[in-house]
């Protein structure tokens, strides 16, 4: 195997270990669907802050997904930019939609929100 096919076999192993974690996995289909906050997602993964924390950290050290800062919250959404985005984005559309969720968590007014 040639260096640079050995180099993106590399690449790709480690997009297919950030995606195998069922958590992470969720993180991105949330994250597909819109942008959201930690606190956003520790509602909809039903997990604490620091483990919603971790597996945030892990995507954005991969380069999978972006943070933006505003006040207080930090934002994260999908980065288009990542290298193997469109390989990303047709496993995610080939699997089932999470937005309802998402419109669930909106609609419940007994959640304390930071965006929503």
């Amino acid at each position: 195997m040639s260096a640079p096919a050995a180099e993106n076999l590399n690449v790709y192993t480690s997009l297919f270990q950030q995606i195998s974690d069922k958590t992470r996995l969720k993180i991105l289909l949330y994250l597909h669907e819109e942008e959201l906050c930690v606190c956003n997602l520790m509602d909809l993964l039903q997990v604490s802050q620091p483990s919603v924390s971790q597996h945030l950290r892990k995507l954005r050290d991969a380069g999978i997904i972006q943070v933006r800062k505003q006040g207080q919250w930090k934002y994260y959404r999908m980065n288009m930019d990542f290298p193997q985005y469109s390989v990303l984005l047709k496993l995610i559309n080939d699997m089932p939609s999470l937005k309802g969720e998402i419109e669930r968590l909106k609609q419940d007014e007994r959640r304390i929100t930071c965006t929503m």
